[in-house]
């Protein structure tokens, strides 16, 4: 029996969603090699599964003693991602490429690029017309099972970067929302005024991006409040070490 015949997308897209690892997507190891130079996967990979989460379901499903660790998503995805590769892959060859594998170094943003997951956005994280700027990479995984071509497209939120929302945006309210006049629809984030202001005292960004907040696209797919705020309080750490570093001036 062949390696496609015993791995059924259907049922992994199925048992993730339960899980609110609601994106998935899957490419050939063939295609990768020419679209994704330099790329460095395991020995025999045939497949490469792109797995995230879009909106606020994850963070809900998450048990309490997710939060007792210290990296609680990141976690709970690698958890979730291995238990159900146990239990419908038992006979694959498998490596979890990310979260939590330092030997790999994994493009994200090129993968959901490839996948159609996001276009740009001005905030300079992707964007997608259905969920607006509400999503998340969660885990890669390299698997050693080549799938049918009509298998490749196992996603449903596919979109092209002529399909931005932020094209056809009339307000653009994103622009004037960045108390840090840090964002800009002709370039790249101003990230030093970004994170200059978001370490200064009383900023209306430490635990969240007013730009972000105002994006109108998909809102209903916003993140909670306390998920916001877990996201952007530990980018905040990240943010001040940076200002603090002699790699800031």
């Amino acid at each position: 029996m062949s390696h496609s015949e015993t791995v059924n997308l259907d049922v992994l897209k199925v048992e993730l969603d339960a899980l609110g690892l609601n994106l998935f997507s899957v490419f050939s190891a063939r295609m990768l090699a020419t679209s994704v130079p330099g790329l460095s996967l395991p020995e025999n990979t045939q497949s490469l599964l792109l797995i995230g989460n879009t909106g606020p379901l994850m963070w809900k499903l998450m048990p309490q003693r997710y939060f007792e660790q210290k990296h609680p998503v990141d976690q709970y995805a690698t958890d979730c991602v291995t238990r159900m590769l146990s239990a419908k892959c038992s006979d694959q060859r498998w490596s979890l490429l990310f979260p939590n594998n330092t030997d790999v170094n994994v493009p994200l943003q090129t993968l959901g690029a490839l996948a159609g997951w996001h276009c740009p956005s001005p905030l300079g994280i992707g964007i997608n017309p259905r969920h607006g700027l509400w999503f998340a990479y969660r885990a890669v995984v390299a698997i050693d099972s080549e799938f049918d071509e009509s298998d490749l497209t196992a996603n449903d939120i596919a979109v092209s970067e002529s399909e931005s929302p932020c094209l056809s945006c009339p307000d653009k309210p994103c622009l004037s929302a960045c108390p840090a006049d840090a964002v800009s629809i002709s370039t790249s984030p101003n990230m030093k005024a970004c994170v200059a202001y978001r370490c200064e005292p009383q900023s209306s960004c430490a635990s969240s991006c007013l730009a972000r907040l105002a994006c109108p696209i998909a809102s209903e797919h916003r993140y909670t409040e306390e998920q916001i705020a877990f996201h952007y309080d530990r980018s905040l750490l990240s943010a001040r070490q940076w200002v603090a570093s002699p790699d800031y001036s």
